[in-house]
């Protein structure tokens, strides 16, 4: 059984008594491509195509496979801000102003991120913080800057990165898979990583 804190085996041996393992899991995240290398590992294992050993030194593997290195996420977050800009409204004739604005924004939620992990937080705390140097940020901006921008725009753009969009999802469709523990579980983490970014912000 997997759940989203928790990993639960069962091992059945007609010699003997079954033997229940569990294993918390305190850190979560999506990574398609290393469920597809763990799924495909699973498929080679039950063709007999790999023995234990080589089925565990393969997981290991991709336990420390860094797909994207850092320089490309922080990219991706501060590409998902400026992109948000005109999706919001912002104004095209001062667009390029507003995207170096924003590409700033992009920037201090993945410094938050970096800072809390350092110091260890929790995922309420570490969002709530990245929330919050995200909105001050955005109004220390307006206050200072010579030209009219939006606070509010550049709040939103930059916030984008914390919104748990396929978390939801993911929760909706286990949901409506009948998988409702899990399905509840995820709905559950969406709402809380939520509030922990309008309380940030």
């Amino acid at each position: 059984v997997v759940l989203a804190t928790g990993l639960f085996v069962t091992m059945a041996d007609p010699g003997g008594e079954p033997m229940t393992f569990s294993k918390r899991i305190p850190a979560r995240s999506t990574n398609i491509n290393r469920i597809c290398r763990v799924n495909e590992v699973s498929r080679q294992f039950c063709h007999m195509e790999l023995t234990v050993e080589e089925a565990y030194e393969e997981l290991k593997r991709i336990q420390k496979e860094i797909l994207y290195k850092p320089w490309m996420k922080l990219a991706g977050i501060i590409g998902i801000s400026v992109s948000f800009i005109f999706i919001y409204g912002g104004d095209m004739t001062r667009a390029e102003f507003a995207a170096i604005v924003v590409k700033a924004l992009g920037l201090t939620p993945a410094a938050a991120d970096r800072f809390t992990k350092i110091l260890r937080l929790n995922d309420f705390s570490t969002t709530a913080f990245c929330g919050f140097v995200v909105a001050f940020s955005a109004m220390l901006i307006q206050e200072l800057c010579p030209f009219k921008v939006s606070g509010d725009v550049m709040i939103m753009s930059a916030i984008m990165y914390l919104v748990p969009g396929i978390p939801f999802t993911t929760a909706a469709r286990d949901t409506i898979n009948g998988d409702y523990a899990a399905g509840s579980a995820r709905m559950l983490e969406c709402i809380v990583v939520a509030l922990a970014v309008a309380v940030g912000v």
